[in-house]
């Protein structure tokens, strides 16, 4: 038996509920350089598109 989503969008039988999840931090420096990184990439995404 799958779930629904909020968005109808089916999910495996073993998904984990929200209350499951826990909270995890990082540092800002990892997060700015996560950022950079993904930010490169959609740059990178959006000039292959044109």
């Amino acid at each position: 038996m799958s779930l629904s989503g909020n968005h109808g969008v089916p999910l495996p039988a073993n998904f984990k509920n929200y209350t499951d999840m826990e909270v995890i931090s990082i540092e800002r420096s990892t997060y700015e350089e996560l950022l950079t990184s993904f930010n490169s990439v959609i740059t990178k995404m959006k000039e292959m598109a044109k």
